[in-house]
């Protein structure tokens, strides 16, 4: 018996989510420096918990099923802007009947979402 693949059964990202702290507004030297990568390190578990209350808080991500990864490269290729890919499975998205997160499928991730540390969207921005 062969098996056969669904060519919906892919994991895409469906939005790229940034975090701020407003406590730490910093300049990009600052960025740069070892303080604030060990800052952003020591942050990053919080930032990761806001991303997950955002998360469950949007019924198509929640009732389909969704995956945060954390990309150190999620906005450039130098790596000055980590943040968190929401990933989603094209197969679960479609039996779950939300398809409007379909429409990043196959191609990139237009929608970026910039979240405060309680998991608030402070800025959408849709591709």
């Amino acid at each position: 018996m062969g098996y056969s693949v669904d060519r919906h059964d892919k994991n895409f990202t469906a939005f790229k989510v940034y975090v701020r702290n407003d406590d730490d507004i910093e300049s990009i030297f600052d960025r740069f420096r070892e303080s604030a990568h060990s800052k952003f390190r020591r942050d990053r578990k919080a930032m990761l918990e806001s991303v997950h209350a955002w998360c469950s808080n949007i019924d198509a991500l929640y009732n389909s099923g969704y995956k945060v990864r954390f990309d150190q490269k999620c906005g450039c290729s130098c790596g000055c802007s980590p943040g968190f890919r929401v990933i989603v499975n094209g197969l679960k998205v479609r039996n779950s009947g939300y398809t409007q997160l379909l429409k990043n499928e196959g191609s990139r991730c237009n929608d970026v979402v910039w979240l405060d540390m309680k998991g608030n969207s402070t800025k959408v921005i849709r591709g």
